[in-house]
């Protein structure tokens, strides 16, 4: 789970995810906004562990697979998360300042999903795997309905969904059990 040490829609996901009884791996360059992640899901029951990985960086991104292999026993579910977008924004932004917003948010989750896929367990019949990319940003073209209109989907027969909400309100709403 990357991006989930931060408040925010990661830790809301990571939180969702380990009350459903899964084993997660926190990542962020965040510490203290880690270990509290871990906190919040050890103190309602569940499992999970913290490791600091720059996600922009190839080497570090893989080690973070393989944690979750040597650590979990595999990836199940790999949520790609991470992001953020230093000021300037678009469109007052030149081209060179957007790299490590492209590296965190497109690049970084190529090399992990490739790591996780020979990790992850086959899927079930005619029931096919998938990997979720989560961006947090609304193209102009959006902004008028409030929805991200440009995303990548996978099939899904049963999803978590989290409803929309404030960040806020996502960092302090209680988990399943």
């Amino acid at each position: 789970m990357t991006g989930a040490g931060a408040a925010g829609t990661g830790r809301a996901i990571a939180r969702a995810l380990a009350g459903r009884k899964a084993a997660v791996v926190v990542n962020d360059l965040d510490e203290a906004g880690g270990a509290e992640t871990v906190r919040l899901i050890e103190a309602a029951g569940g499992k999970a562990t913290f490791v600091r990985a720059d996600f922009t960086q190839e080497d570090e991104i893989r080690e973070t697979i393989q944690f979750a292999v040597d650590t979990f026993g595999g990836v199940d579910i790999l949520v790609n998360n991470a992001g953020g977008t230093p000021r300037p924004h678009f469109p007052d932004a030149p081209t060179e300042h957007w790299s490590r917003t492209l590296d965190l948010t497109l690049r970084g989750p190529m090399p992990a999903t490739e790591a996780m896929l020979p990790t992850a367990p086959p899927p079930p019949p005619r029931r096919p795997g998938s990997a979720r990319w989560i961006a947090s940003l609304r193209p102009p073209r959006c902004r008028s309905s409030g929805r991200l209109s440009c995303s990548l989907r996978a099939p899904r027969r049963r999803a978590l969904r989290v409803p929309p909400a404030s960040s806020a309100q996502l960092a302090s709403a209680p988990h399943a059990s």
